[in-house]
């Protein structure tokens, strides 16, 4: 069984939203399938959105974990 691997994108190219997904296999280049498609403003301001408190949620979840780390490392000094 090949490992799979896909790749979402969302982009504006003169002021037209368009989604790019890429779905390929690892280890070949023949296998590889992209669909670009437009889509509405409001469908691309919303997944931008989406996608910006996804990567807010997961920088405060790193910066608690370097803050443990400073932490264990400032009591272990």
């Amino acid at each position: 069984m090949k490992r799979v691997w896909e790749n979402n994108m969302l982009i504006l190219v003169d002021k037209i939203p368009i989604k790019i997904n890429i779905v390929g296999q690892y280890y070949t280049v023949n296998n590889i399938d992209i669909n670009i498609t437009t889509v509405c403003q409001d469908e691309f301001i919303k997944e931008c959105l989406e996608e910006e408190e996804r990567l807010e949620k997961e920088i405060r979840e790193r910066n608690k974990r370097i803050e443990g780390i400073k932490r264990a490392v400032s009591k272990a000094i």
